[in-house]
């Protein structure tokens, strides 16, 4: 199963770089343990470098991020995505296209058979 992790990044400039990059930190972490237990993992937030130095859109970014959530399985959704403009956008364009999506927790639930109090992968 080819899974896509949505969430927040940015938070529409409105967080420090320290707050972005401990988010890109914790989805790597996610992604990782999501690709040992079986899983491919498509993880945008290692995809953007922080955007240090990147002459590319958030507008560009999010045309690309739907190429690739078009051709996944499943969209999870991570903490704070309903904060998330782009991540809004990515569940309702999966949603649209008939793409399954389910918040991280209910992920752990339904694939992994643990909760996140329970699970190694968080």
């Amino acid at each position: 199963m080819v899974i896509y992790l949505a969430g927040p990044i940015s938070n529409g400039g409105k967080d420090g770089m320290d707050k972005r990059r401990q988010r890109i930190e914790d989805a790597r972490k996610i992604a990782e343990k999501l690709w040992i237990a079986g899983f491919a993992v498509i993880c945008p937030y290692i995809n953007n470098d922080f955007g240090d130095g990147c002459k590319l859109t958030w507008q560009q970014y999010l045309k690309g991020d739907l190429e690739l959530v078009a051709k996944v399985d499943m969209v999870v959704l991570l903490k704070g995505w309903k904060e998330s403009k782009g991540a809004k956008k990515e569940q309702r364009f999966a949603k649209s296209k008939g793409i399954p999506t389910r918040e991280y927790e209910k992920f752990l639930e339904d694939f992994l058979g643990t909760s996140p109090a329970t699970s190694t992968i968080s």
